[in-house]
């Protein structure tokens, strides 16, 4: 099995539909979060550019413990030689059951994962196709993760 490794802050910018002054807490690891100030509607997006495009394979949103906040359905696109494909359809904003960090439990801290077939792209959108109009879309934190390329790439 391939090795996934957490692609750097660093090599990412954020970019959002709703509050884009606070887009870059989404990336940068700090105990912070960023909300679109506004309850949900379908539309609302953020969107990830990489500075180079690699094989991404897994996406993390950590709600934190605003776990109320997320979408309730969302559209997952990548970028790859500057278009855009949807690669995952209506994917529900179900929330992982457990959560381990270094072999143990964490509690608390409200987590999805998303895993895609590895795609060679450079850019990733999720754009809410069913929103909850009760709640404002929040999330802590976005982690993207790569593998490295298919031997016969």
């Amino acid at each position: 099995m391939m090795e996934e490794t957490l692609i750097p802050a660093g090599l990412l910018t954020v970019t959002t539909s709703h509050n884009p002054a606070e887009a870059g807490n989404l990336i940068d690891n700090r105990l912070s979060r960023w909300t679109t100030h506004r309850l949900q509607e379908n539309g609302m997006l953020v969107q990830i550019n990489l500075k180079d495009s690699q094989w991404l394979s897994r996406i993390v949103l950590v709600y934190g413990r605003y776990a109320h906040d997320k979408a309730p359905k969302m559209n997952i696109e990548v970028k790859s030689a500057g278009q855009w494909q949807l690669v995952g359809d209506h994917v529900a904003g179900d929330i992982d059951s457990f959560e381990f960090e270094y072999g143990k439990p964490v509690y608390n801290r409200y987590v999805q994962t998303i895993r895609v077939n590895p795609v060679f792209a450079d850019g990733l959108r999720l754009t809410i196709v069913e929103a909850d109009p009760r709640y404002c879309w929040t999330m802590m934190k976005i982690d993207l993760y790569a593998r490295p390329a298919p031997n016969n790439q």
